[in-house]
């Protein structure tokens, strides 16, 4: 505890910069942000349509006239068999209006290579978050672009009931309008809530979630949290949390592994502020030190740490423009085997055990188990918490990935050397879906291709 004690009276030494200030009060920036990248194909949240552009369209100017904020973009020439797509994103900016953000996205042939081209368009604003709003303000804003949708050929939301839903969603509303616009849910949406389902990780991150709130909210609170971590750090390059944002995975995980990394800095902070500031500031500090000594939180963060670690990289690929389906689902079947060989390495599992022991004493942290709790020891609470969390993964990638596959199945059958074991049968209702995209739409055509094939 001396170390503690150490670190506390170096900040008491800072008291012009003690906090007064309560934890309601936010700084701006905790605001939400305007989008300040282009948002890509397989990016959390992001909304996708594919589209094959007429001709007519080539090299037009695009414009909003809804909002100040648009953007002009000048679109490169691109053909009636460019294949191209359409990504939406939703964002609130700093004076509170949701806006969405657009860029059109094709495959170009020029000199017949391949190209993939994006091209950053503009914002809208959105007033109604309603399905049946989002879907009129992007059909508006196609036929406003000149695009002609019957050529949508797909799309592509997060999993939330008002973009994916059946029966009312915008998925199934952009489908009535372009029966050939086939979803597809956010590859890297699917895996965030593939490790968010179990209430115990979502209470973890919560609390995570809280505390950097709590610590941003006032800049005395950051001041302080800097000097804290110049007290606590040596070789850690690392100099403020990462904010979470529950449905943008790669944020999360960093969020998540810098609060790990800067734990100590966090305690120190959440200690001086219990004797130092006003009494609701101090309140406040007194609760979230004893969350984040918690022997579930202390477990979770270790655990999440862990797989986080590991799916971090995965999840950042998903993003790359560059990446297809295939790509996608073969490296997801890669992390799912890695995991289910993790689940029993005895030895992985010690590692995380040694550590978390070290961690534990480093920060003065007692893991004792409560009364009530069933488990013999406190390893085996860990085992059963990792063992479960893993598990859980696993379950949900295969739930979640599973239509990923289907589609990718159901494309792969349109290629020559895919489906030369198979009849015509068992592929006809791809070459059905998109027979008006194939030379020719004949069935009895394409059923004799096929068999020479």
């Amino acid at each position: 505890m001396s170390k503690q004690l150490n670190i506390l009276n170096f900040l008491k030494s800072n008291k012009r910069t003690t906090d007064n200030s309560t934890s309601s009060a936010l700084s701006q920036h905790d605001l939400p942000q305007p989008l300040q990248t282009v948002p890509v194909v397989l990016d959390e949240s992001n909304t996708t349509l594919d589209i094959e552009a007429d001709s007519s369209s080539a090299s037009k100017k695009f414009k909003s006239n809804d909002h100040e904020t648009s953007t002009d973009a000048e679109i490169q020439p691109f053909s009636k068999n460019d294949i191209g797509l359409f990504v939406v994103d939703a964002t609130s900016d700093i004076s509170g209006t949701e806006q969405l953000s657009l860029s059109i996205r094709y495959l170009s042939r020029d000199n017949n290579q391949i190209q993939i081209k994006e091209e950053f368009i503009g914002f809208t604003p959105l007033s109604d978050s309603s399905a049946k709003g989002i879907f009129e303000k992007i059909i508006e804003y196609l036929r406003s672009t000149g695009l002609d949708l019957t050529y949508l050929r797909g799309q592509g939301y997060d999993g939330c009931s008002v973009m994916s839903g059946h029966i009312g969603g915008v998925q199934k509303l952009i489908s009535d309008t372009a029966p050939r616009a086939l979803y597809v849910h956010c590859a890297s949406h699917s895996l965030d809530l593939a490790i968010c389902d179990d209430k115990i990780i979502q209470l973890f991150f919560g609390t995570i979630k809280t505390i950097i709130k709590f610590i941003s909210g006032s800049p005395k609170r950051q001041n302080l949290f800097k000097k804290a971590i110049e007290a606590t750090t040596c070789d850690i390059k690392r100099q403020k949390l990462a904010k979470l944002v529950d449905h943008r995975w790669v944020e999360k995980a960093t969020s998540v592994l810098s609060f790990k990394q800067l734990f100590t800095s966090v305690m120190t902070l959440l200690e001086y502020l219990m004797e130092n500031a006003d009494a609701e500031t101090g309140a406040n500090a007194r609760a979230y030190f004893k969350c984040i000594k918690d022997l579930d939180f202390i477990i979770c963060l270790f655990v999440v740490s862990r797989i986080f670690a590991i799916l971090k990289p995965y999840t950042e690929v998903l993003q790359s423009k560059n990446y297809d389906l295939a790509q996608c689902y073969d490296n997801i079947e890669e992390v799912a085997i890695y995991l289910a060989e993790l689940k029993y390495d005895v030895t992985k599992f010690h590692e995380l055990e040694t550590e978390l022991e070290h961690f534990a004493g480093e920060n003065d942290i007692t893991l004792t188990l409560p009364r009530t709790n069933k488990y013999e020891n406190v390893n085996a609470y860990v085992k059963t918490i990792y063992e479960t969390f893993i598990e859980t993964t696993l379950t949900e990638l295969g739930n979640r990935f599973s239509k990923h596959k289907k589609i990718l199945v159901n494309v792969f059958n349109l290629l020559p050397s895919y489906v030369v074991e198979k009849e015509f049968n068992d592929v006809k209702q791809a070459f059905d879906f998109y027979k008006d995209d194939l030379p020719s739409n004949d069935m009895n055509v394409l059923a004799a291709e096929f068999e020479m094939w």
